[in-house]
């Protein structure tokens, strides 16, 4: 009984992780740059919130990715179709692979979109602001693609 209370736990955690993140972004993108654009006029006070906004997701976003990782090895391996990391041979094995590398390409994008986009000076800062909007895009994008692979996955019969 032990065991399947452990995993339940384990699963509750990866997919509040998958919330925090994915949620994060749609949130972000739906509700919070909207309602910041709309309500705040001055540029210099708008640019001041979002990057204290985006710090902060910033911090969820990495707890998650390192929640996700915890969580994923065991709930990985307790799975009877599991046949290793990056395994190709079975169905389950490659959605959960291209899930893996998708996955991977969110990572670099958010490391991408946090860290290294203020360090490229663009001439004109619209250009900055339009390649984070379109990498927020796009890792909205691969989020998506994410959770419909897992929903996918979890329904793949025991072989």
């Amino acid at each position: 009984m032990a065991s399947w209370v452990f995993m339940g736990i384990i699963s509750a955690l990866h997919d509040l992780f998958t919330a925090m993140w994915i949620g994060g972004m749609l949130a972000l993108f739906l509700a919070v740059l909207p309602a910041v654009r709309k309500t705040i006029e001055k540029e210099q006070e708008r640019k001041k919130l979002l990057e204290n906004i985006k710090k902060k997701l910033s911090i969820t976003t990495y707890i998650s990715i390192i929640g996700l990782i915890i969580t994923g090895l065991p709930l990985g391996k307790a799975s009877p179709n599991f046949s290793g990391l990056m395994s190709f041979s079975t169905n389950y094995g490659v959605m959960l692979s291209i899930k893996h590398i998708i996955v991977l390409l969110m990572v670099i994008t958010a490391l991408f979109r946090s860290i290294f986009i203020k360090k490229i000076s663009f001439k004109n800062k619209k250009t900055t602001e339009k390649l984070n909007f379109v990498l927020l895009i796009v890792n909205i994008i691969f989020g998506i693609t994410v959770l419909v692979l897992s929903g996918l996955i979890a329904r793949i019969p025991v072989s």
